[in-house]
């Protein structure tokens, strides 16, 4: 018996004849039903793959893998310095923006059949990487206050020649795709276009990510603290961190906020509204 089309405009709560495709599309998408799929079919992806690959997923679970999640501009790269000299290169790398789609099923098998060579994933990737592999692990991450986080971004893809050199920070936000909380986007696993209701949607699943799949979660205004910290959950010895990777600007390019003009500031903070929300969660409950 199929489900009657009444019944499911009320289950999805859709006034269908008073809205445009783009806005069914969107209030679909953010529908329990929807959202209860989409969570059960990546939690039976994991087990689909626990069940054709029983190998991969007992050596993780003999062996449990550390997800390091890095969110670009909180201290990243000094700490994989450290990291690599520490676990003597057991480290697997994994930037997902990097790849092609191809690319990034040939880096994912890799990473599979290479398992047992391994005690960590580290690099730029969404939250949900660990799903796809079929691997049981637990999860680190370090974050930062979103502003000037979101600021040094601008400042590290100028000096890395990702912006044409014509570009003022106004161009940047204005031209620049998808740079509204970024820290949202990779800790929910939501990429690519967000309306404002699809955000609300991915900071919720951020936040429950935190809660749930994170085990340890630092932040760089603190750092040389949760270093400490993150020495005791690791259960082994690190090295001092030297800060490596700080973008080098000219003066030209320097970005102050205080110093932009009020509807720019108002447009930064916009951008950083969930991020800045979830860093305050975070804050009160890992710090």
């Amino acid at each position: 018996m199929g489900i009657k089309p009444k019944y499911l405009r009320q289950t999805l709560s859709l006034e269908l004849p008073n809205m445009n495709v783009a806005t069914t599309v969107d209030r679909l998408k953010t529908s329990t039903p929807y959202l209860l799929t989409k969570r059960f079919y990546q939690d039976s992806s994991f087990f689909w793959r626990m069940l054709t690959d029983r190998t991969v997923y007992w050596e993780s679970r003999r062996h449990p893998k550390i997800f390091f999640l890095h969110i670009p501009k909180t201290g990243g790269t000094s700490m994989r310095l450290v990291l690599e000299s520490a676990y003597d290169g057991r480290i697997a790398y994994y930037y997902h923006n990097e790849y092609t789609p191809v690319e990034r099923r040939f880096q994912q098998e890799k990473i599979r059949q290479n398992i047992s060579s391994f005690d960590m994933v580290n690099g730029h990737f969404p939250f949900g990487l660990h799903r796809t592999l079929g691997i049981c692990g637990q999860h680190i991450t370090f974050l930062r206050e979103p502003i000037p986080s979101f600021i040094s971004d601008y400042h590290h893809r100028h000096m890395s020649a990702d912006l044409p050199k014509d570009w003022d920070f106004e161009r940047y936000l204005k031209d620049c795709p998808y740079l509204d909380n970024q820290m949202v986007r990779l800790l929910s696993g939501y990429g690519g276009h967000l309306s404002d209701r699809m955000m609300q949607v991915a900071f919720r699943e951020a936040k429950r990510n935190l809660q749930k799949h994170f085990s340890f979660v630092g932040f760089l205004e603190t750092l040389q603290q949760d270093w400490q910290r993150l020495r005791g959950f690791l259960g082994i010895e690190l090295d001092e961190l030297a800060y490596a990777n700080k973008s080098k600007v000219p003066s030209h390019l320097t970005i102050h906020f205080s110093e932009l003009p009020s509807n720019i500031q108002q447009q930064v903070i916009d951008l950083n509204y969930y991020d800045q929300a979830l860093y305050d969660f975070a804050l009160e409950h890992f710090h």
